[in-house]
């Protein structure tokens, strides 16, 4: 538990710094549809690599 606290900790430090930056009138479309897009990708990848271990899990279980 502990570790996934420290491995969730660069993405808000990093928000946190670039904020100013994104909060631009020109850059606020494009932050949100880089929001949009990076979701996806997350999402994605989530279910692929708890979803593969689902599997596995079930496959193992007589």
């Amino acid at each position: 538990m502990l570790s996934s606290i420290w491995a969730s900790l660069p993405a808000p430090a990093m928000l946190f710094v670039c904020a100013p930056y994104f909060a631009e009138r020109s850059m606020v479309t494009m932050v949100r549809y880089w929001i949009y897009l990076l979701y996806i990708i997350g999402v994605a990848v989530g279910a692929l690599v708890f979803g593969s271990e689902a599997n596995a899990m079930e496959c193992a279980m007589p």
